[in-house]
C-alpha cells in the first residue's frame, strides 16, 4: 500500500495511465486459462493410446532380429520410440489450443447476437413514449443519450437497445461484441428517464465509462474464453479422468489409480479456484474505475453519490468480496481514486501461483516440441536455450502484471510530490511466497517423461537456498524497477514521448528479470533431475525420507557454482544490465532538453495544461567528477589484481592453487562488487546526494575499467587458475565483474541512502530551512571536498604506478616454490586431458566428429569432467568414456618405425550408474591391445578408486605382458580407447602416456 497523502480534489490522476487494473487481471486470467489447458491436453494425450505406441515400439525393437543391442545405447532406443508419440502430443496440444482461441472469438462475435435474440432486445428509438419535456421541448431518450455520448467519448459509437417487457435487470448496461458496443437500457430504467432523469444520467456515465476504458471488450473475451475453456476443456477432462478411473483395465489397483487420478486432479482444482478468482476480480476492478471516470465526468453532481451510496453495502468480509462482482467500498472509491494506484501484494501473491503452477507444463511443452521438430540432436547449451525460452514464457507474466502496479503506483507517488515509493519490497516477498505456495501446490514436476513427486522436505532441504535468492532477487528487482520508473517520470515531459520511452523501459527491464528467474526456474527442474534420476515414488509425500548429507553438500556445490559462473555470466544478461546501467545517464540528457515544459498532464484525467513543477537541481550531473574518479579507482584495482596474479603464480605452483580456484575467482568478484558500490556511495554523498544517477553511472565506468584491466592482465602475462579466468575464457570473466558489480551497487547505494535517511531523523540539516551563512558555509565545504579528493587521487595515482612496476619486476627476484612435477606423457599431446577448459564442477561434453585438444572423438559421446565434480586420477581434467552413450576417443601419435614405447594411463569407473562394470578396449595402430573391465563397487566422487594400467590385474588376458610394451611400425600410430559399456557411466581414464624405451 503506498503510505502518502491524500490527492487534492483539482489533481485527479488517469485512470488509464499505462493501462488500468482490469487490462492486467485479464492478462492474468487469460494466462492461467492456457496454463491450465495445456496441463489438461498434456494429462489428456498421454493416454493409453501414446503409451501404448511407445510400448509397442520398444517391444518391436526388441524382438527384431536384425537389431544390434550392443551397438545400439538404450537411450538412443528410447528416443527413437519417443518421436512418434511426441509429434503427436505436440499435434495435439496444438490443435487444442488452436480450438480454444477459435471458439473463443466465435463465442465472443456471437454474444451480442444472441443475447440480443435470447431477451428479446429492439432499438430502443422504437420506444416512442420515453420523453421528457423541458418547457416547449420534447426530448426522446436516444436524443439525451446522444448527447450525453457527445460530451465524454464522442470517438465511440453506441447502440441503444432495451427489452420489450419489463425484466429481472433494472440498470443499464453495456455489452459488446467485435466492432460494435451495445448500450441496454432495461424497461424499468427508461421509467427512471421520465421520473429521475439525474439519476438516470448517472447511470448512464458509469456505463459509459466502460466504454472509455473499452472494460466491455475486455470482460466479454474474458468471459467467452472462460465459457469455452470450461466446456471443451475441463469438462473433457473430468469425462476422461473419470473414464481412466473406472473404465480403463489396468495392472494398478484401485487405490493407486485413485492416488494417480487425485494426483492429476490437484492442480487442476488449483487452477480452478485461481481462474475463478480472477475472473471476479476482472469484474470488479471494471466496476471500481467506471465509478471513479464517471465521478470525474459527473463533477459536483449529487446523484452518482446517491446512487453509489444506494449501491454501497458496507464493509464485507473478505469470502463475501471474494463471491461478489461488484467493488467493496464503492463511494469510498470515488472520494479516494488513488486507491486504484495501490500496490497490491495478493496479486503478486496470485501471479506467483499462477507461474509456479503453470512452469512445469511449459517447460514440459517446450521440450516435446524440440524432439517433435527432431532437435533433439542439438548440443547442451542449445537445450538449455530451449529450456529457459520455455521459462520465459512465465517470467513475462510476472514482469507485465508486477511491473505494470509499480509503474502506476509510482506515477501516482509523482503526482503527489513525492520521491519514494514504499511497499515494491514486499510485493517481492510476495511474489516469491507465490511461487512457493505454486511448487506446493503443484506437488509434482515433468522436466522430462519422468513424474517426479515432491516432498515436503525436499521443497525445504534442497529448494530452500533457491527459494531466498529468489525471494531477495524479486524484492531488490521490485525496487529497482521502481527507481527507474521514478527516474523516467521525472525527466519524460510530454504526453506522447512518455507512453514509448516508458513501454520500451518497461520491456527492458522485464528482460533483464525474465532471463534471471528463467535461469533460477530451469535450474530448479535440472537440479531436481540430477538428484532424483529414478524419480520419487508418490507415497513419499505420507511418510518421511531420509536426506543424505554428501548429497545435500554436492547440490548445493553445485547450484552456487551455476549461479556464481553459469547465470550472472551470460552476455544476454550482462548487456542488458549495462542498458539498465545506462538508463539514468539517457535520463538525465532527455532532462536537460525537455526540462523547460516541466509537467505530468498526461498523468492526469483532464489532460489539460496543469503543470506540477519541482524545484530544479543546480549541477545534476558532474560528468568530470564520475570520469576522473572511475579512471583513478579503476586503474588502482587492476594494479592490485596484477600484483595478485605475480604473486600466486611465481610464489605457489599451479598444482597447488587448484583446489582454491572458486575462492581466486569469486574473492576478486567480490571485491569488484564491493569496489563499485563504495563508488557509488562515495558520489552519491560528494554530490549531496542531489542526483542518484551521478553514483549509478560511476559505477558503471568504474566496473567497465575494471574489466578491461583485467582482461589485459590476463591477456599480457597469462592466466592459469583454471575456468573462467584461463585463457581465451577470460572475457567471461569480465562479464561477470559488470554483472555483480551491478548487484553490490545497488545494495550498498541503498544502504548508504538508507543510512542517510536514518541520520536525517536525529540531525536535521535541510537546506530548505538553513539560514544563507549555513548555505555559505555547506558551500565552501563541498570546495574543501573538491581540493581534498584531487589531492587524494595524485596519492593514488601514485600508488597504482608503484604496484605495477613492483608486479612486473616480482617474477625475476621471486624464485617459485618446488612445484607438483607436471605430468610427462611422452608422445601423447594433452595426455591429462588439461585442455580445454572445463566449467566448475561440471563437464564437457564432445560427440562423434568433434575435436578438443589433440583428441579427436570418432564414436558416440565422451565427458571430460572438472575435478570438483569427481577426484580426478591426475591434474584438473578426467575423461569419461561414455557420454550420452558409448564413445570411442582416438590420438595419432608420432612415433619411429621399429621404435618401442611403454604405454601406460590411470583407470577408474564413473560411480553414479551404482555398482556396474565398465569395459574399456584399447587399440593400437589398429590392432586390439586389451579390454579391460573396472568396477565401481565401493567408490564415489570422492574416492574414485584410480588404478594404474602398468599394474592393474583385472582384464581379458589377450597374450599381452605388463607394463604395455608396444611396437610402432609407421610415423603415424593411431592410440584409441573404445567403450563398451552403453548408457551415461563408462570407464574413466586419466594421464594417458606413451615413452619411447630409449628416452626412459
Amino acid at each position: 500500500m503506498i503510505k502518502t497523502a491524500p490527492l487534492s480534489p483539482e489533481l485527479r490522476p488517469n485512470l488509464g495511465a499505462f493501462g488500468t487494473e482490469t487490462d492486467r487481471r485479464l492478462v492474468l486470467l487469460l494466462f492461467a486459462i492456457l496454463a491450465a489447458s495445456l496441463y489438461m491436453l498434456h494429462v489428456e494425450l498421454v493416454s493409453t493410446f501414446l503409451q501404448g505406441m511407445f510400448t509397442d515400439c520398444l517391444q518391436k525393437s526388441f524382438n527384431h532380429p536384425g537389431l544390434n543391442l550392443n551397438a545400439m545405447a538404450p537411450d538412443g532406443l528410447l528416443q527413437t520410440c519417443s518421436i512418434v508419440p511426441e509429434r503427436w502430443q505436440t499435434l495435439g496440444m496444438l490443435v487444442g489450443l488452436f480450438v480454444l482461441l477459435s471458439l473463443g472469438l466465435l463465442v465472443y462475435w456471437l454474444f451480442p447476437r444472441l443475447k440480443i435474440l435470447w431477451n428479446n432486445l429492439m432499438p430502443l428509438e422504437h420506444y416512442r413514449q420515453a420523453v421528457i419535456v423541458r418547457g416547449n421541448e420534447r426530448i426522446h431518450i436516444v436524443e439525451f443519450l446522444e448527447d450525453v455520448r457527445a460530451t465524454y467519448i464522442p470517438w465511440v459509437q453506441l447502440r441503444y437497445v432495451t427489452n420489450r417487457k419489463e425484466a429481472k435487470q433494472k440498470l443499464p448496461s453495456v455489452f459488446s461484441g467485435p466492432g460494435q458496443l451495445y448500450l441496454f437500457v432495461p424497461f424499468h430504467t427508461v421509467m427512471l428517464f421520465q421520473q429521475d432523469t439525474m439519476a438516470f444520467r448517472a447511470g448512464v456515465l458509469h456505463e459509459l465509462a466502460h466504454c472509455y476504458h473499452k472494460d466491455s471488450q475486455k470482460v466479454y473475451f474474458a468471459r467467452a474464453m472462460t465459457l469455452v475453456f470450461a466446456l471443451v476443456i475441463l469438462l473433457p477432462f473430468l469425462v476422461f479422468m473419470l473414464w481412466s478411473l473406472i473404465v480403463v483395465p489396468t495392472s494398478l489397483t484401485p487405490l493407486v489409480k485413485i492416488e494417480f487420478v487425485c494426483s492429476q486432479f490437484w492442480g487442476v482444482l488449483v487452477m480452478m479456484g485461481l481462474i475463478w478468482l480472477l475472473y471476479r476480480s476482472v469484474l470488479r476492478s471494471r466496476e471500481a474505475a467506471a465509478d471513479v471516470q464517471a465521478s470525474y465526468w459527473a463533477g459536483t453532481d449529487t446523484a452518482l453519490a446517491e446512487a453509489l451510496q444506494r449501491l454501497n453495502r458496507g464493509r464485507r468480509s473478505w469470502w463475501q468480496v471474494l463471491r461478489s462482482s461488484y467493488p467493496d467500498e464503492r463511494e469510498l472509491n470515488v472520494q479516494q481514486p488513488e486507491r486504484l494506484f495501490r500496490l497490491r501484494p495478493w496479486e503478486a501473491l496470485a501471479t506467483g501461483i499462477a507461474a509456479s503452477l503453470s512452469l512445469p507444463t511449459f517447460y514440459f511443452t517446450v521440450l516435446t516440441l524440440s524432439s517433435a521438430l527432431n532437435l533433439s540432436t542439438i548440443s547442451l547449451p542449445a537445450l538449455i536455450f530451449l529450456g529457459i525460452i520455455g521459462s520465459l514464457f512465465l517470467c513475462l507474466l510476472v514482469v507485465i502484471v508486477v511491473g505494470q502496479m509499480i509503474w502506476r503506483a509510482m506515477l501516482l507517488v509523482k503526482l503527489q510530490g513525492g520521491k519514494h515509493l514504499v511497499g515494491t519490497g514486499r510485493l517481492g516477498l510476495y511474489l516469491a511466497l507465490g511461487f512457493v505456495l505454486g511448487f506446493l501446490f503443484s506437488l509434482q514436476f515433468t522436466p522430462f517423461l519422468i513424474y517426479y513427486y515432491l516432498n515436503w522436505q525436499i521443497v525445504l532441504v534442497y529448494f530452500g537456498p533457491w527459494l531466498l535468492a529468489l525471494a531477495l532477487i524479486l524484492a531488490g528487482f521490485c525496487r529497482w524497477l521502481a527507481l527507474l520508473a521514478g527516474v523516467w517520470l521525472e525527466v519524460i515531459e510530454s504526453r506522447r514521448m512518455a507512453r514509448r520511452v516508458s513501454a520500451v523501459n518497461l520491456v527492458v527491464a522485464s528482460i533483464v528479470l525474465a532471463t534471471v528467474m528463467a535461469g533460477v526456474a530451469f535450474l530448479c527442474l535440472i537440479t531436481l533431475g540430477y538428484l532424483f534420476p529414478q524419480g520419487i515414488d508418490y507415497h513419499a509425500l505420507l511418510r518421511p525420507i531420509t536426506l543424505q548429507a554428501n548429497d545435500i553438500r554436492v547440490f548445493y556445490g553445485i547450484i552456487s557454482q551455476w549461479l556464481a559462473f553459469g547465470l550472472l555470466p551470460l552476455p544476454g544478461v550482462v548487456f542488458i544490465l549495462i542498458v539498465l546501467w545506462a538508463m539514468p545517464l539517457f535520463s538525465w540528457f532527455w532532462y536537460r532538453r525537455q526540462r523547460s515544459t516541466n509537467h505530468y498532464g498526461w498523468g492526469l484525467a483532464d489532460r489539460g495544461p496543469t503543470t506540477l513543477e519541482r524545484p530544479s537541481v543546480h549541477n545534476p550531473f558532474q560528468l568530470g567528477l564520475l570520469g576522473e574518479t572511475s579512471l583513478v579507482l579503476g586503474v588502482f584495482f587492476c594494479a592490485l589484481f596484477l600484483l595478485f596474479h605475480q604473486i600466486s603464480l611465481a610464489v605457489v605452483s599451479v598444482e597447488q592453487l587448484y583446489p582454491y580456484t572458486f575462492a581466486l575467482v569469486v574473492v576478486p568478484l567480490v571485491i569488484a562488487a564491493l569496489w563499485q558500490g563504495g563508488l557509488a556511495a562515495l558520489l552519491y554523498w560528494e554530490t549531496d546526494g542531489q542526483r542518484f544517477i551521478n553514483g549509478l553511472v560511476g559505477a558503471f565506468l568504474l566496473g567497465v575499467v575494471i574489466a578491461i584491466g583485467c582482461f589485459f592482465v590476463y591477456r599480457l602475462f597469462g592466466g592459469a587458475l583454471g575456468y573462467p579466468v584461463a585463457g581465451d575464457q577470460f572475457w567471461i570473466f569480465c562479464w561477470q565483474v559488470l554483472a555483480w558489480g551491478s548487484i553490490g551497487t545497488y545494495a550498498l547505494l541503498l544502504g548508504f541512502k538508507g543510512w542517510q535517511r536514518a541520520k536525517s531523523l536525529f540531525v536535521s540539516n535541510s537546506l530548505e530551512t538553513a539560514s544563507q551563512p549555513v548555505v555559505d558555509q555547506l558551500d565552501r565545504r563541498a570546495e574543501s571536498r573538491v581540493r581534498d579528493r584531487r589531492r587524494r587521487w595524485r596519492w593514488l595515482w601514485l600508488v597504482s604506478v608503484l604496484l605495477i612496476i613492483i608486479a612486473l619486476l616480482l617474477p625475476r627476484y621471486v624464485s617459485k616454490q618446488a612445484p607438483t612435477a607436471m605430468a610427462f606423457t611422452g608422445i601423447v599431446k594433452d595426455g591429462d586431458f588439461e585442455v580445454p577448459v572445463v566449467p566448475i564442477g561440471s563437464f564437457n561434453e564432445y560427440s562423434a566428429g568433434q575435436t578438443f585438444s589433440a583428441w579427436t572423438v570418432a564414436a558416440g559421446s565422451v565427458d571430460l569432467v572438472d575435478n570438483q565434480y569427481w577426484r580426478s586420477g591426475h591434474g584438473k581434467h578426467s575423461m569419461d568414456m561414455d557420454g550420452n552413450s558409448a564413445g570411442a576417443l582416438y590420438q595419432d601419435l608420432p612415433t619411429n618405425i621399429g621404435g618401442t614405447y611403454i604405454l601406460s594411463f590411470e583407470l577408474a569407473a564413473n560411480p553414479e550408474c551404482g555398482d556396474a562394470v565398465k569395459t574399456l578396449q584399447i587399440w593400437w595402430g589398429g590392432k586390439l591391445l586389451d579390454q579391460i573391465q573396472v568396477s565401481s563397487h565401493g567408490y564415489n566422487n570422492q574416492q574414485m578408486g584410480w588404478h594404474n594400467s602398468l599394474s592393474y590385474a583385472t582384464h581379458t588376458a589377450m597374450n599381452v605382458k605388463f607394463p604395455y610394451i608396444v611396437q610402432a611400425t609407421a610415423t603415424k600410430t593411431r592410440l584409441e580407447f573404445i567403450s563398451l559399456t552403453p548408457g551415461y557411466c563408462g570407464a574413466v581414464i586419466d594421464l594417458v602416456s606413451a615413452v619411447e624405451t630409449s628416452t626412459v
